[in-house]
């Protein structure tokens, strides 16, 4: 943006006059949503044809104000191609979520093993395992260091508690490996990481266990930390899997600062992806799943409110319940990213989003689940 055409942007935005913005608001970085020095803040934005992605991502999707998509007649075989760019609606979402066979049993839906916990952070496997047995899984299997047995054990008693001998940092340590794959052989998926905490044996126990575990995975937290110390691990993953790096993890994942990947997150994430073969859900206001095909799913729902501890361990959990149901992690993670952030906006509107805490959420699933059957999901 010009000096003279910030000047004018910075005057519409001094009226407090609603503003409508045509195509995008002016400023706005249509393909990334960055903010090209001033930007308009519209009330409403009437967008030609399809929403473009800078309007679907923050900080773009702030100054938009209500998005309308307005009809120029694009030819039906255009509109119906297969995009790389897709805004992920309750259509698509309820599309996505897992089938449950009425004649189910519980051994259908899992187990899913999360692999967490440390003195500092026994809560967030805790949270995880709510999360995936809150979506359905039918068998979780906590496995944590024995250090904190006594606190995972008064976790939801739903869960199997496996308790492996901890290190001297009463972390997890380079000896638990064959445990651990002893029982991922039984299990359906994995969530890998939440509170694992960064001991140098739990960080060498998760780079073995993502180079050789045969089940689907999710990295999460300290499980991304340490990928983020030796990232040829990811390179030899031999299955399904995704990370869940929020912007920090995702800064130290691939060298860059925040801000930038804030500015350029489609362009960084391809070329991680590009580089490393490996799926990634990157958490922020508009999380977006970028899958190994490089397309990218842009979600829509989810508020500031959720911005509190546990909030991932609580998707994390989600993610793993889906892909025991034999969904695919990409398309597990759309579908849990979406029931997440529905849960957030479903609390937020009955009681406002400050007080809103990961348990809570966990708690509330069922009614974003009941949302979206109503609607005509399954």
């Amino acid at each position: 943006v010009d000096v003279f055409t910030g000047n004018v942007i910075s005057l519409i935005n001094s009226l407090r006059k609603p503003v409508v913005s045509v195509d995008m608001p002016s400023g706005i970085n249509s393909d990334t949503g960055a903010v090209m020095g001033a930007a308009v803040h519209a009330d409403i934005t009437v967008t030609f044809g399809l929403p473009k992605r800078g309007l679907a991502v923050f900080p773009g999707t702030g100054h938009a104000g209500k998005l309308i998509s307005a009809d120029i007649s694009f030819p039906p075989e255009l509109i119906n191609k297969p995009r790389k760019n897709v805004i992920v609606t309750s259509e698509i979402a309820s599309a996505l979520m897992p089938s449950r066979p009425i004649n189910a049993n519980k051994g259908d839906f899992g187990p899913v093993l999360i692999i967490g916990g440390s003195p500092s952070f026994s809560g967030a496997v805790i949270l995880a395992a709510i999360g995936a047995l809150k979506s359905g899984a039918g068998i979780v299997n906590m496995v944590v260091p024995d250090s904190i047995r006594d606190a995972v054990k008064n976790g939801p008693p739903e869960a199997v508690v496996a308790a492996l001998k901890s290190g001297d940092d009463g972390m997890f340590c380079e000896e638990n490996y064959d445990s651990i794959m002893k029982l991922a052989g039984k299990a359906k998926a994995a969530v890998i990481g939440p509170g694992m905490g960064r001991g140098e044996g739990a960080f060498k126990l998760v780079r073995k266990i993502i180079e050789n575990i045969e089940i689907p995975f999710v990295l999460d937290a300290d499980g991304i930390n340490a990928a983020a110390q030796d990232k040829k691990c990811l390179k030899n993953t031999v299955n399904d899997a995704i990370l869940t790096p929020h912007m920090g993890e995702m800064s130290r994942l691939c060298g860059q600062e925040i801000e930038r990947i804030v500015n350029n997150r489609f362009e960084i994430l391809e070329e991680f992806i590009t580089e490393y073969g490996i799926n990634v859900l990157l958490k922020d206001g508009r999380s977006l799943v970028a899958d190994t095909d490089r397309n990218f799913y842009i979600n829509t729902t989810g508020n500031s409110g959720m911005a509190t501890p546990g909030s991932g361990d609580v998707l994390s959990g989600i993610i793993g319940s889906f892909a025991a149901h034999s969904a695919p992690v990409v398309q597990a993670a759309i579908a849990a990213n979406y029931i997440h952030g529905l849960t957030g906006d479903i609390m937020a509107e009955n009681a406002g989003p400050e007080g809103i805490l990961a348990g809570g959420i966990a708690e509330n699933l069922c009614l974003a689940f009941k949302k979206i059957k109503d609607a005509g999901g399954r």
